[in-house]
């Protein structure tokens, strides 16, 4: 999957089905069927038997001229706190304590 940059994001064209399209470090722009863009980060987690789960989280919507949306820059330094929390056992959106799955890169 080819890793798209800041001026890309504007020029994807809705296509009438769903798109996910890379941005670097399992951070995702998806776009819904009706041209909808939002940031989504993805991770694997392993517990201490060794079993590991399959995450993804929606960290923000991407809306050109809109004052709330989040840029690719804003969407990339969320996915690395929501890394992070997760590599510190804390649920990547909320910060708290959550489970004994640890991140896998």
């Amino acid at each position: 999957m080819r890793i798209i940059n800041s001026s890309q994001v504007d020029s994807i064209k809705v296509t009438g089905k769903k798109q996910k399209h890379a941005c670097g470090n399992n951070l995702y722009l998806m776009v819904s069927a009706k041209g909808k863009k939002s940031w989504t980060v993805r991770w694997t987690e392993t517990n201490a038997a060794g079993a590991t789960r399959d995450h993804s989280r929606t960290i923000g919507v991407y809306r050109r001229g809109d004052a709330n949306h989040m840029t690719l820059a804003q969407a990339k330094v969320a996915g690395i706190a929501a890394k992070e929390n997760a590599l510190a056992g804390l649920d990547v959106k909320t910060g708290s304590v959550q489970s004994e799955y640890t991140l896998q890169d």
